[in-house]
């Protein structure tokens, strides 16, 4: 009997103990992942453009703050993530163009007036 219902077919193809992928990643060896991940929770000193104070934080609040500063900036796709991060990805298409300004100034006020109260929510939390 032969094809892909075969006996044979239906045995593992490698002995019991041996590696399919003898030469592949070695144990122990890290992921990126987790590389990543570590790499994130490393604290690390630097200028807050907020408050302007020498701060030290965790790699990934770092990136927040860098986000914020964009956003802060004008730029539309750093606003975008953040409102995709905090509020979920939007369903339906919004068109934000230089055209639109009222619009524009309308998401960049909320996204200030979200800051702002992101901004005196850790000013609290650390004052505890």
């Amino acid at each position: 009997m032969s094809g892909a219902g075969a006996p044979q077919n239906l045995r593992p193809p490698f002995k019991k103990g041996q590696s399919g992928n003898p030469a592949g990643r070695p144990k122990g060896l890290l992921s990126m992942t987790t590389l990543l991940k570590k790499a994130l929770n490393e604290k690390f000193t630097r200028k807050d453009p907020f408050t302007g104070k020498t701060e030290t934080k965790d790699f990934s609040e770092w990136v927040n703050v860098g986000l914020l500063a964009k956003a802060m900036k004008g730029d539309v796709r750093a606003v975008e993530h953040i409102y995709e991060r905090t509020d979920g990805k939007v369903t339906a298409e919004i068109n934000v163009t230089t055209s639109n300004i009222e619009q524009r100034e309308s998401l960049q006020k909320d996204l200030e007036k979200k800051i702002e109260s992101m901004l005196r929510k850790e000013k609290k939390e650390k004052k505890k």
